[in-house]
This record gives structure tokens, sequence and C-alpha cells, in this order.
């Protein structure tokens, strides 16, 4: 009969401590999950900045090259080539919203093949998840030198992403 009883209060001291376990592991886990939502979403953030800042890259890069060919379409020059050129830098872009985009000529006079020029490509950073604020604000930026290939037709100068 004594052994019976020693076994239930086994039973119960064991259940008893096996509850105080859980209760222990949930706050432990209650503690521990803001810092893994903060860790987590700070990563998604970090690497939204980094795809939007490659995306402003690109489209320099593609911008610099119709430039260079003196991309036209429409048979246009001047500041309609200029508009031309920037609508298409602008649709290369994944998202175009809050950019802008400049071209310009090193020496507005010489427009020949061989002449070098820089466009830059600005853009206001878009947060994702709003868990690094320090990234409000942020000027996502690219300036790429570039030599024509062909005579320029277009003029330098500054125009936004409609």
């Amino acid at each position: 009969m004594a052994l019976l009883t020693d076994v239930a209060e086994v039973r119960t001291r064991s259940k008893a401590s096996t509850n105080r376990e859980r209760a222990a592991s949930v706050v432990e886990f209650a503690l521990i999950l803001p810092v893994l939502a903060v860790f987590l979403l700070g990563m998604m953030e970090a690497t939204w900045a980094q795809t939007q800042n490659l995306d402003v890259r690109h489209g320099a890069r593609e911008g610099a090259r119709l430039a260079s060919v003196n991309f036209n379409p429409a048979n246009e020059s001047g500041a309609d080539q200029l508009a031309r050129i920037v609508d298409e830098t602008c649709t290369r872009l994944d998202d175009a919203d809050a950019t802008t985009v400049s071209i310009r000529l090193d020496n507005a006079a010489d427009t020949t093949a061989g002449s070098s020029g820089t466009i830059r490509v600005t853009r206001t950073y878009d947060d994702l998840t709003g868990m690094l604020p320090f990234f409000n604000g942020l000027i996502l930026d690219s300036v790429i030198e570039f030599r024509l290939e062909r005579e320029a037709s277009w003029t330098s100068g500054t125009l936004p992403c409609l």
C-alpha cells in the first residue's frame, strides 16, 4: 500500500514540475518574441532598401545607355528627346514613384561622339514595414558617367518620372 502512495505522490510532483516548466517556457517565449519580430522585420526592411537602391542604380545605367546612343525612336530633338529618354529610363525602373532623372553633358556645346556626360537618378526611399525609422527620408541616388557613341540631339535637363 505504501508503494502505491509513493507512486501517486511522484506522479503528482512530476505533473506540478511539468506545469511549472511549461509556464516558464511560455514566459521566456513572450519575452523573446518581440526581439525576434523586430529582428525579422528589420531584415526585411534592409533587404527592401537594398532592392530599391539596386533599382535606382539599374535605372541610371539604362539611362546612360539610352543617352549615349542618342535614343530617338520618334525622330525628336532637344527637350522633347530628353523627355523621351527620361520616360524610357523610368519605364525600365521597377518603381518610378518620386524619381527624378537628370542628364547632362560635361560640355553643353560639345555634342559630338566621344563627349562625356553624366546621368543622375534620384529617388526617395519608400519603406516597407516602418520598423527602421532611420531609413525614412533616405535619398537613393546613383550617378553614372558616360561617353556619347553618336552625336547627341537632346538637351541637358532634369525631369521627374511620370
